[in-house]
């Protein structure tokens, strides 16, 4: 009898089991797809890529962002911390906390006209978002707003730049040397060496610096790769003004909208920078994989990776 009962049970035990068998198998295949996958795209198959390989097949996108936080909200204390350098009370200019953004694109992304113009603060502070449209717009900017961010290109290390037809100056901040593609070689750039990875050595320099009125608190540069080029040179020029970049090949210019969602959202509620840059970091598991695979491919650059996207 004990036999038949157990003979019995036997299928039961089988299908409660086979759900969670099937779960492993798919998790296994899964896996083994992303190591594939990741040395075909020339990457080492670690578990951080891996997590990020199966993270980003399904990283949360809505269409439409949460509201942004309305009356009524808290109060924030002039002495509430913002970062090493700064408090609130010292972004809040008479009681504006004003920012210019500025983005290189021949058409602005959807979704921005929502968030430019007056934001409420907590009783008596007011955010404003102002959309730059000229070279003299960013540099009358940084002169007196109180965050400044250039939504474009790193341009290789070179620096800001304008659109072409503007006929606008770039404002040159890069290193002593920079690494470009035979593409992206200008005729006032002067070469040091031709690599054999098909990069070419160039004299940079951070002219455009020297002249620069900041009075801005922060600036963000949301280009590619502009923590590697531009962060101790701008750290050299301007210690005690914030600089925010990213660490990889990104597209920051259709993501805007949404960047500037996050950092409007952290600002309302009297968010620290450090908070605010682990909002933005959320979600990025695409754009990670993405740099990475851009640094070791295209970069040549197989060891330095890290693990967020954007940095203060």
């Amino acid at each position: 009898m004990l036999r038949l009962a157990g003979l019995l049970a036997l299928p039961a035990i089988i299908y409660a089991l086979r759900q969670p068998i099937e779960s492993g198998i798919t998790h296994l295949v899964a896996r083994r797809t992303a190591r594939q996958t990741l040395i075909t795209w020339g990457l080492t198959p670690t578990r951080e890529n891996i997590h990020l390989y199966l993270t980003s097949h399904h990283t949360p996108a809505p269409a439409t962002p949460a509201p942004l936080p309305s009356p009524p909200l808290p109060a924030i204390p002039p002495d509430t911390p913002f970062s090493s350098h700064w408090r609130y009370g010292d972004l809040f200019r008479n009681h504006r906390l004003s920012i210019g953004v500025y983005i290189l694109a021949p058409a602005l992304p959807d979704g921005l006209d929502t968030l430019l113009g007056d934001h409420p603060a907590g009783p008596g502070n007011t955010i404003t978002l102002r959309l730059l449209r000229t070279r003299q717009e960013l540099l009358d900017s940084f002169a007196r707003d109180s965050i400044v961010l250039y939504f474009g290109h790193a341009n290789f290390g070179k620096g800001i730049i304008f659109p072409p037809h503007s006929g606008d100056a770039p404002i040159p901040m890069g290193r002593d040397t920079l690494l470009i593609p035979e593409r992206h070689l200008a005729p006032e750039d002067t070469v040091i060496a031709r690599l054999d990875n098909g990069l070419i050595r160039i004299r940079g320099g951070a002219d455009g610096l020297k002249n620069l009125n900041v009075q801005c608190n922060l600036f963000g540069y949301l280009g590619c790769r502009t923590d590697l080029y531009f962060r101790d040179i701008w750290q050299a020029h301007f210690p005690r003004v914030d600089f925010v970049a990213t660490t990889y090949v990104t597209h920051s210019i259709a993501a805007a909208p949404a960047i500037l969602h996050t950092w409007l959202t952290g600002l309302q509620r009297g968010h620290s920078l450090a908070a605010i840059i682990h909002d933005l970091n959320q979600n990025q598991s695409a754009e990670i994989l993405f740099g990475r695979i851009n640094e070791t491919t295209r970069y040549h650059n197989p060891a330095t990776h890290p693990a967020q996207l954007f940095t203060h």
